[in-house]
């Protein structure tokens, strides 16, 4: 079954800022399509590509992306 954004957005939205680890623990079979899905429409926002995780180096391997779900308005 695909997972909705409405689903997707009431389970994140409290915690603001999110990485793909956050959403693998709520949902692991999680297709990163969806991501990239709702970048396109404007639902999330990535703020971070390729940054490091703190206390790794550059180029470690160690890199995390945040994303933000942009709404004022809480979840119903």
């Amino acid at each position: 079954m695909a997972l909705s954004f409405l689903e997707f957005r009431d389970v994140l939205y409290p915690q603001g800022l999110f990485s793909l680890a956050q959403v693998r623990l709520h949902f692991p079979e999680f297709s990163t399509n969806n991501l990239l899905h709702w970048q396109k429409k404007g639902y999330i926002m990535r703020l971070r590509k390729n940054g490091t995780v703190s206390g790794s180096s550059p180029g470690s391997g160690n890199s995390v992306s945040l994303y933000l779900i942009p709404y004022t308005l809480p979840p119903m």
